[in-house]
């Protein structure tokens, strides 16, 4: 695979970029496209090429014309999207460095290679924060609209009893008028 991925002593990179690496069809992956596919995870005649497995792990799922590749079920040993990195050197997601890793494995020691949190602090606070602005938007609506509706009762039953009190002032003052005798 050297004409894809240049070694390092010429000026090549510590990992390689392995989207053509294909020999006789077949594609590698891996820190310096090392790793031939050994399960290919695409729908019989599609055109997607880089949805595979190598070193025995098993597809994620099949994949049609167009859908991103996803991740392989890795053997243990290996981590990756297509299992083509040893365990704890997958550049993408090992929080640990290579001696660090080298280190523990002689000791008998877990590493850690768990991916680092993608959110940052500041992106839950503000959506913590949107949150709450949410709940105390919703809450003041209600009580805006408690508010109201007792306003509007008091209003109401004001407004029944000054006409139940001009109700009861007619018919008193016809009364009266009525024994004098005035029309």
């Amino acid at each position: 695979m050297g004409e894809v991925c240049p070694s390092k002593e010429d000026g090549g990179e510590d990992t390689c970029s392995c989207t053509k690496a294909v020999v006789d069809g077949n594609p590698y992956a891996g820190l310096v496209c090392e790793y031939g596919a050994t399960k290919s995870c695409m729908v019989l005649g599609s055109e997607s090429k880089h949805s595979f497995c190598t070193n025995g792990g098993d597809c994620g799922g099949f994949v049609t014309d167009n859908q991103l590749h996803l991740d392989c079920s890795c053997d243990e040993g290996f981590e990756g999207a297509h299992c083509e990195y040893l365990a704890g050197t997958d550049p993408t997601t090992t929080t640990t460095t290579p001696a660090t890793t080298t280190a523990a494995a002689a000791k008998g020691q877990a590493t850690n290679t768990t991916p680092a949190s993608t959110l940052s602090p500041t992106v839950v606070y503000v959506f913590i924060g949107a949150l709450i602005a949410s709940i105390c938007l919703i809450i003041a609506s209600f009580y805006i609209r408690a508010k109201r509706r007792a306003n509007e009762q008091r209003q109401e039953l004001e407004l029944r009893e000054a006409t139940e009190e001009l109700a009861m002032v007619d018919d008193d003052e016809s009364d009266i008028h009525g024994e004098m005798g005035i029309i």
